[in-house]
């Protein structure tokens, strides 16, 4: 891929440092068996969509350094930005409680820990775009009248509990990024 932006390199190396999940990957005490499946289609969808970010980082509301760029704080700034997707997950899912495939967020706990995240909406309109439901979500932002909202993902609905449990072990960032 040609790449016009210093962001563009990282999240296509985001995107190649996702291995896939072995037939016979060790699962923590707890874990239902099919949990490793979930976690597969996961780390799919997750590369899936550090591509996009490669390809569309405008979508992302990520730092559009040029490539050319030789200021080297300016250039981890710019890769700093991808870290916004995960921080966005991170917020979501600890705000939020799943059943029955169904993560259920508290509005205003989100909106809270959100405003540490620039462009949130951007990304949450871009797992909109990957087949995730957000409701009470419209114009990049959660209705302001919305006291909870839910999040689904239809085309696999079992990767709402494996994002769940992945940010309760604390595998997502802690600190939100720029």
């Amino acid at each position: 891929m040609d790449y016009r932006y210093h962001c563009q390199h990282q999240a296509e190396s985001f995107a190649n440092s996702i291995i896939p999940v072995p037939g016979d990957y060790p699962l923590r005490n707890g874990l239902p068996e099919d949990f490793r499946e979930h976690f597969k289609e996961l780390c799919k969808l997750a590369k899936d969509i550090y591509m996009d970010m490669a390809k569309q980082p405008e979508n992302y509301g990520l730092m559009l350094l040029d490539i050319n760029e030789t200021d080297h704080n300016r250039a981890r700034d710019s890769y700093r930005t991808i870290h916004r997707f995960m921080d966005t997950l991170n917020v979501l899912f600890l705000n939020g409680e799943v059943r029955n495939h169904c993560l259920t967020v508290n509005a205003e706990e989100f909106r809270e820990a959100a405003k540490k995240i620039t462009k949130y909406g951007l990304i949450l309109s871009r797992l909109c775009d990957f087949g995730f439901f957000i409701s009470d979500f419209e114009s990049n932002v959660i209705d302001k009248n919305a006291v909870t909202f839910s999040v689904e993902y239809p085309d696999s609905p079992n990767i709402v509990e494996a994002l769940k449990y992945i940010a309760k072990i604390g595998c997502f960032l802690k600190k939100p990024s720029r």
